[in-house]
């Protein structure tokens, strides 16, 4: 507390003897303000409970039979990784159910590793390419969401990946578990709401 009074007391000296001081300090502090509110605005929140509704027709997506890339085209997808998770989360994932207990032949990518028939989706989250995108990615590794059909059934699913491209028109890709246990197909549509917290008696 001394130091903090030291320290305002110099600083007072200092403008006083330096008017202009004064006026440089004000614009830096001003700009650092208005600095602070943007980057506050234009990083996503991911601690609303609703924070994160998505509806739209689905596609299928991951396991050993996945050979389609982005946009549905064919092409090698044995190296295709996952948007949310590293290879260094192997464990964390299998402790999900997500994963096949082995990589799958001839491939080395996470997203052909996916076990099909457990319960995962991907979708666009919003902030790919911002800074926000890390702490979005953090948040949604900690909890599922709710996948459910109009009027059908759900299932609590974990995003996995960041997709489908936007030139799909699709707005979630979900795992072939998942759809089957929708009685959803390529072209249906879902909501994917997250977070998803089981009820408490």
């Amino acid at each position: 507390m001394e130091g903090a009074t030291l320290v305002g007391g110099q600083m007072k000296q200092i403008f006083s003897r330096y008017p202009m001081l004064r006026g440089i300090a004000a614009i830096v502090f001003g700009l650092m303000t208005l600095y602070g509110a943007a980057r506050t605005a234009t990083q996503p929140s991911v601690d609303s409970k609703d924070d994160r509704v998505i509806s739209g027709t689905i596609g299928i997506f991951g396991g050993p039979g996945d050979t389609l890339g982005a946009g549905n085209t064919a092409s090698d997808t044995s190296a295709e990784g996952l948007a949310i998770y590293d290879q260094v989360d192997v464990p964390l994932l299998l402790s999900r159910h997500l994963l096949l207990d082995a990589q799958p032949p001839g491939t080395t990518g996470l997203a052909r590793r996916l076990d099909p028939r457990s319960c995962y989706v991907a979708a666009r989250w919003g902030s790919w390419s911002t800074p926000g995108w890390s702490v979005q990615r953090s948040a949604l590794r900690t909890a599922p969401g709710l996948l459910s059909v109009s009027g059908g059934p759900s299932v609590v699913a974990w995003p996995v990946d960041y997709g489908p491209a936007e030139s799909t028109g699709r707005a979630l890709d979900v795992s072939p578990g998942a759809a089957r246990a929708l009685g959803a197909d390529t072209g249906s549509s879902a909501t994917f709401r997250w977070p998803w917290e089981p009820k408490t008696q």
